[in-house]
């Protein structure tokens, strides 16, 4: 029994090590893709590319309260595009994080992230009510970032593409205290390798 035993506990430490070096091994593949004109990223097994309309911040569209009727009107929405060139699935967030020096409360702001298929959105949520996402370690310059909140999530199939329009406005209902303010942003797309099968776009509530 003894022998039985060490040979038992062996095993679940072999098993243990092994699952703790697939984690980390899996850990490395997980990278976050700033915004930019284009951003392609090579790492052995994926290569995901991020490729917006060529603004290197994001802006409020107007920049006075608006009604979500006419901020929906918008011609050009800020549009970005994200490529999956790897061999597997990959899973994918986007976010939008707050630059620090914004000085206009999020709870002036609503928004519309609007998948390229879905042409006719008819209103917007507030960004302070999107899930805040807490996990910011792999962004580049994550110290400037005031607050990050997690719009979509998918799984992209290998030569996958997920497009997506975003528009940002002033409230309707904001008052005169807002003059002088400002707000600037930025989109960010994490992504990491994955077993799941493809899904999404789901948008957050």
């Amino acid at each position: 029994m003894k022998t039985k035993y060490k040979i038992l506990l062996v095993l679940l430490s072999l098993s243990l090590i092994a699952s703790l070096y697939i984690a980390q091994s899996y850990a490395l593949w997980s990278y976050t893709a700033p915004q930019t004109s284009t951003n392609s990223v090579n790492s052995g097994c994926f290569n995901i590319t991020y490729t917006d309309t060529g603004s290197s911040s994001l802006n409020l569209l107007h920049s006075f309260p608006i009604s979500d009727t006419d901020a929906l009107r918008i011609e050009s929405p800020y549009t970005f595009t994200i490529t999956n060139s790897c061999s597997i699935n990959t899973e994918y967030t986007v976010t939008l994080n707050v630059i620090n020096t914004s000085t206009l409360d999020a709870a002036n702001i609503k928004y519309a992230l609007v998948p390229n298929n879905d042409s006719n959105p008819t209103a917007g949520k507030f960004l302070s009510s999107a899930p805040i996402n807490s996990d910011t370690n792999n962004y580049d310059a994550k110290s400037t970032i005031k607050t990050s909140y997690k719009l979509a999530s998918g799984v992209l199939a290998q030569n996958g593409t997920a497009k997506f329009k975003l528009y940002l406005w002033i409230k309707e209902e904001a008052t005169d205290s807002i003059k002088g303010q400002t707000f600037t942003s930025a989109v960010y797309v994490n992504n990491v390798p994955t077993n799941k099968g493809v899904t999404g776009p789901t948008m957050s509530q």
